[in-house]
């Protein structure tokens, strides 16, 4: 069965320009990308720092500013290694997002983890068959620059990520 992701309405932005255009500024980011959702979580570092994060059709990307101490991740989804929900701190669900040379974890989604996960999951399996349907390249060209891990066999094919 495939499954289908039923987006919240943002807590944070009322339509999904605003949230580009915020996605854009915050991050330095040429094209972010649709946007998707954003969700109130922390980072963790030495301390937990809260923030938000931001998810796009092409990154995840987080923002904090506690203190004056500001905090900025950058997560391109085609350099996505690997993701898994864990605990942190034994007691905090969280997300733990890793890329070839980091390891990112996310935590106090305020009941949202699992539905964080489902947008991931969802965007890694629609990655993996947009690549899948790419046409090989000729020999002699140049490779893509980062190929899309293959998704597991027993997940089905995306399903529209904005259903009715």
């Amino acid at each position: 069965t495939a499954v289908t992701i039923r987006l919240r309405p943002s807590l944070c932005y009322w339509d999904s320009s605003m949230a580009t255009r915020a996605m854009q500024q915050h991050f330095a980011l040429a094209t972010p990308g649709v946007f998707i959702e954003d969700f109130s979580c922390a980072i963790k570092r030495r301390i937990m720092l809260h923030g938000r994060m931001y998810i796009s059709s092409e990154y995840v990307c987080f923002r904090s500013d506690i203190f004056g101490v500001k905090t900025m991740v950058v997560l391109p989804l085609r350099e996505v290694v690997s993701f898994r929900k864990s605990v942190a701190d034994i007691i905090n669900p969280s997300i733990e997002i890793c890329t070839a040379t980091d390891r990112h974890v996310f935590a106090s989604f305020f009941a949202s983890r699992d539905h964080v996960f489902e947008i991931l999951s969802e965007l890694r399996r629609i990655q993996h068959y947009a690549h899948a349907l790419l046409p090989p390249s000729p020999p002699g060209s140049p490779s893509p620059p980062s190929p899309v891990p293959p998704a597991p066999a027993a997940l089905p094919a995306p399903a529209a990520l904005l259903a009715p």
